[in-house]
């Protein structure tokens, strides 16, 4: 199984090259549309659709901005990791309803004809992503390594990590 994540203004169709690699070599591959506002467009479950999110900086409720230590690009990045925190939930969330795929049957599925209980290796499950998704996979797996077996970043945005997860990349001491 693998789980990715995209990109800042991405989506999971842009990434459908990898998903199909992957998929040629016999992986289930679960592609994500993140809801925190990174996707140019994305359809919520109640039919309306949330749009890229120009502000990030709404994302921030410390009190800070602009103004406080470090500036702007201080509160940008406390926004993006505040974004991070979000997909990092959406990522875990969808690694676990991949998993009970391999449990139970999902009613819409098997109208289609489709079911994939005892066909899994949950065992086997890769967290994936680029930039922004590579960022959210490596603090996904930093937070529950018993979740995942592997990880693939491509070209992570390791600044937009929270600091336990970046602290999570270097043996200890070597992080400051």
């Amino acid at each position: 199984l693998a789980v990715y994540s995209h990109g800042v203004t991405g989506l999971s169709a842009i990434y459908s090259y990898q998903a199909l690699v992957l998929a040629s070599h016999g992986t289930a591959v679960l592609m994500i549309d993140h809801t925190d506002g990174s996707a140019p467009a994305v359809r919520r479950r109640d039919g309306s659709l949330l749009t890229y999110v120009k502000d990030v900086l709404r994302f921030v409720d410390d009190g800070g901005g602009a103004e406080d230590e470090g500036g702007e690009d201080a509160a940008f990045v406390r926004a993006r990791r505040a974004q991070t925190d979000h997909r990092v939930e959406e990522m875990l969330a969808a690694a676990s309803a991949f998993r009970n795929l391999n449990r139970t049957d999902v009613p819409d599925l098997v109208r289609a004809g489709v079911s994939f209980v005892g066909l899994l290796d949950v065992e086997d499950v890769t967290f994936a992503g680029h930039s922004f998704g590579g960022a959210t996979a490596l603090t996904a797996a930093s937070r529950r390594p018993d979740a995942c077996g592997a990880v693939v970043a491509h070209e992570p945005a390791v600044d937009w990590m929270p600091d336990d997860a970046r602290a999570a990349l270097f043996p200890d001491g070597k992080f400051r």
